[in-house]
């Protein structure tokens, strides 16, 4: 009777302090979601727009290595037209890359092209992004901006 009775108040006890744990525990913060389009977004030196990443019509998204969808063929068809021309116009032999295959897979290749030119914008701006090889708040920022003379906006056709 004692040992059910002392049970009893250990397991109270441990139900009493899990729930105070779970009652100071930080919110929740929303996360971006992962990118499954893309669409040109229009800049005000541009004609026709650049390829970007969408979610739902929405440029506050993210892309991690190991995606596969339209959003990542999105960011591929911006480095390719746009990072890569001006980092391999810009003699920075370090950074160059070939043009990436627009698989929509987020793999290796285009994980060095992003990292790459995440690179370059922080030695062309002097922003100080993170170097991570992920596509977020950061990178989404410098990344549309990121053209040759205006020529990003010049593209043919329609995604």
């Amino acid at each position: 009777m004692m040992f059910q009775k002392m049970m009893r108040q250990v397991l109270t006890a441990a139900v009493v302090a899990g729930a105070a744990v779970a009652g100071v525990a930080a919110p929740v913060q929303a996360a971006e979601p992962t990118c499954n389009s893309y669409g040109r977004a229009l800049l005000e030196h541009q004609e026709d727009g650049i390829y970007v990443p969408l979610y739902n019509n929405n440029e506050t998204c993210k892309l991690t290595p190991g995606d596969t969808n339209n959003g990542v063929l999105g960011l591929q068809k911006n480095l390719n037209r746009c990072a890569r021309v001006f980092i391999n116009n810009s003699g920075w032999t370090d950074l160059q890359f070939s043009t990436l295959s627009e698989d929509r897979d987020f793999g290796p290749n285009t994980k060095a092209a992003l990292i790459k030119a995440q690179k370059a914008i922080n030695r062309e701006l002097g922003v100080g992004i993170a170097t991570d090889g992920g596509y977020g708040p950061q990178t989404r920022k410098w990344l549309e901006y990121f053209d040759v003379d205006g020529g990003c906006g010049q593209l043919a056709g329609q995604p």
